[in-house]
């Protein structure tokens, strides 16, 4: 975190093989999570928290069948409406 990373959340992300971490916390990222990191299969950490993002977070994170391997999933202040 704190890397001063603005813009939106690539969903390119989710195009790198077996990506397990994603600690994005504390920058300036903005727009939505792309439902996309459901895909995630390998996706044991995902921390977003303290960002600008707005809408909701995709519930698909949290019924897809992939969620069982998540051991960390940060939103804290996730929205700024």
């Amino acid at each position: 975190g704190q890397n001063n990373i603005g813009g939106v959340l690539p969903s390119e992300l989710t195009q790198i093989p077996k990506i397990s971490v994603i600690k994005l916390s504390e920058n300036s990222l903005q727009g939505t999570i792309p439902t996309e990191f459901a895909s995630l299969r390998f996706l044991v950490t995902f921390e977003l928290a303290n960002n600008m993002f707005s809408g909701t977070i995709p519930s698909e994170l949290f019924t897809s069948g992939n969620v069982d391997t998540i051991e960390v999933l940060d939103f804290g202040k996730y929205c700024h409406l």
